[in-house]
């Protein structure tokens, strides 16, 4: 589709939502005309939280995997897992 009549630029604007709908989320926003910067730095911050949880989630799993599968351990080397 061109385009180029009434009749095909109403049907482009129909098939749009779908089209943006099938599209990664990134470049989906990139296209929108919600792509501002404040957009732009709150998905950088979503990002970077999401990066924090996994290093996080990580952590708590080395240290849940040396309290209950080091094989005890002495005293000195307990840990506490909530």
């Amino acid at each position: 589709m061109k385009g180029e009549t009434k009749t095909q630029r109403e049907k482009i604007q129909k098939l749009i939502p779908a089209i943006l709908a099938i599209l990664p989320r990134e470049l989906r926003h990139r296209l929108c005309i919600f792509d501002t910067l404040e957009r732009r730095a709150l998905l950088a911050a979503q990002e970077a939280l999401s990066t924090a949880i996994d290093a996080h989630d990580d952590a708590v799993q080395a240290v849940y995997r040396k309290a209950h599968f080091s094989g005890g351990g002495s005293s000195d080397d307990s840990v506490i897992v909530h």
